[in-house]
């Protein structure tokens, strides 16, 4: 999982001071969501671990809803900046591209935060409405990602089909934690189940609608 950074630009006004306490308390939210789960998740923790009150706390976000929506704009933003560096290589083709954002996508899910961290989330969207719309919009996101990685490679493609397809290989990606993620039983085929995974996602692209024409 990437380092959280706010390159968002709802960010970009804020006093350095402010911004360094902000990204303070994500990353205090990230950590207790990845070491102690959405039960260990509360305002007062997030606060005892910032070194401030809960009064402090509240004048930066005011709710636990809000600290969550805050962090998955920011997780994904980082995500993002990443995929757009892909995107801008002129140097690589649009498959390349394709092929290099599936494997850091699939990459990611290894690591201990991802790992535990979406999984998380998914747990609190069952619970909690607000949370569950929050990480619904995060995926529509993702799927919107991949819908514009997908197009240079099929820009003949209907939009209908173009979401599908993401949507598709978007839900696919994501079923690999429960599988190849930190410390899970098939962590060591990781290499060999993501080379399939992309080479599969890739002539799926490639060959989706085809039998059709």
């Amino acid at each position: 999982m990437r380092k959280l950074t706010l390159t968002h630009p709802d960010f970009q006004d804020l006093t350095d001071q402010k911004a360094a306490k902000v990204l303070e308390i994500l990353e205090a939210t990230q950590f207790l969501l990845i070491e102690e789960g959405y039960a260990g998740l509360s305002m007062r923790k997030v606060a005892a671990r910032c070194n401030m009150t809960v009064g402090n706390l509240t004048y930066y976000f005011s709710t636990k809803q809000d600290l969550v929506h805050v962090l998955l704009d920011v997780a994904l933003e980082g995500y993002n900046d990443h995929i757009r560096e892909i995107m801008s290589d002129s140097s690589l083709s649009g498959e390349e591209q394709l092929a290099r954002a599936f494997e850091y996508l699939m990459q990611d899910l290894m690591t201990r935060e991802t790992t535990r961290f979406f999984p998380e989330l998914w747990a609190m969207s069952n619970h909690d409405p607000v949370v569950n719309r929050e990480v619904q919009d995060l995926y529509i996101r993702e799927q919107e990602i991949i819908e514009g990685l997908v197009k240079k490679v099929r820009p003949d493609l209907a939009t209908e089909d173009l979401k599908k397809l993401s949507l598709y290989i978007s839900a696919a990606i994501e079923g690999h934690t429960i599988f190849i993620g930190h410390d899970k039983s098939w962590n060591d085929k990781s290499r060999e189940i993501i080379d399939l995974a992309v080479n599969n996602f890739l002539d799926m692209v490639r060959n989706y609608g085809r039998d059709r024409a």
